[in-house]
């Protein structure tokens, strides 16, 4: 399981999420990976990143959810949580 973060450095919600979202990634034992998103245009389309900030959470080449946004740390949570204990996820919040 990972955390894959897209973002750019001109994004606001994005540099308010990052912390939050790296301790969550701790808290899980998950590799939290930060995409600059001018570096990594191939996992753009690999990913179907559509607005800044996006969450991406994947086990292997799956996705099991993503957030396209701001998200607060608690919905975050919650929302992971539903996802590992097999809950439904579309997988395109946002």
């Amino acid at each position: 399981m990972r955390m894959i973060f897209f973002n750019a450095a001109w994004s606001a919600p994005g540099r308010l999420m990052e912390p939050t979202l790296a301790r969550i990634a701790r808290a899980y034992g998950w590799p939290f990976l930060r995409l600059e998103v001018a570096a990594w245009p191939e996992l753009l389309k690999r990913y179907e990143v559509k607005t800044l900030p996006e969450l991406i959470l994947a086990h292997g080449e799956k996705v099991l959810g993503r957030w396209r946004g701001f998200y607060p740390e608690g919905v975050l949570r919650t929302e992971i949580e539903g996802i590992l204990k097999g809950g439904t996820d579309d997988g395109n919040r946002g």
